[in-house]
């Protein structure tokens, strides 16, 4: 049994918010409690996750996960994940949050590039006649919304919408090994959720 704390970059009840928590809550129920903070972007989580962090570990996490895009589509500059990490440490640092109680995932992209790993899942939430083809290293779609739309349309459905469709289309997910498999930057965050703290 364990407490679990996760730092997002999303507002409250959005969408990585609540595919995060079903996949924790129906894979992994060692978990028995899930808090969540959640900071608007990606710049205020990296500026404000000692805090937020020091607060969940106060509410009794055993453990607290930060999780971040790595390119964010309005980012002009090529993303330094090493300036990232850096960034947070420092925010971590200035509130005395032990490092040891704390892991740091970046997603190279953002979650939907998860989604591209298991084309099957999005097939049957799409409700498609003809499976999607497997689709290459997923993480390095940079605009992995835009592709998982193109997916949609081509099964006669409306183009995705990540408060609508995210958390459906993460249920259809039941195997959560293909992401692991495909998506390292998946199985880092699955190992940080599952570790022993």
């Amino acid at each position: 049994m364990s407490t679990l704390g996760l730092i997002l970059e999303c507002g409250p009840d959005g969408p990585d918010e609540k595919v995060f928590r079903h996949w924790i809550t129906t894979h992994y129920p060692t978990v028995t409690k899930l808090l969540t903070e959640t900071l608007s972007n990606k710049r205020r989580l990296l500026d404000d996750c000692g805090e937020a962090a020091r607060n969940l570990l106060a509410d009794g996490c055993d453990h607290v996960v930060i999780v971040w895009d790595l390119y964010p589509s309005w980012e002009e500059d090529t993303p330094c994940l090493k300036a990232d990490r850096e960034k947070a440490f420092a925010s971590l640092d200035s509130k005395q949050v032990p490092r040891a109680r704390v892991s740091l995932v970046a997603i190279e992209s953002m979650l939907e590039c998860w989604f591209l790993a298991d084309e099957r899942a999005i097939g049957r939430y799409a409700n498609c006649t003809k499976q999607p083809g497997k689709i290459q290293r997923p993480e390095k779609h940079r605009r992995p919304k835009d592709d998982i739309s193109n997916l949609f349309q081509q099964c006669g459905k409306s183009r995705y919408l990540d408060f609508k469709d995210a958390l459906p289309l993460a249920k259809e997910i039941t195997d959560l090994t293909k992401l692991q498999g495909r998506c390292p930057t998946f199985a880092r965050f699955w190992e940080k959720v599952t570790q022993n703290p």
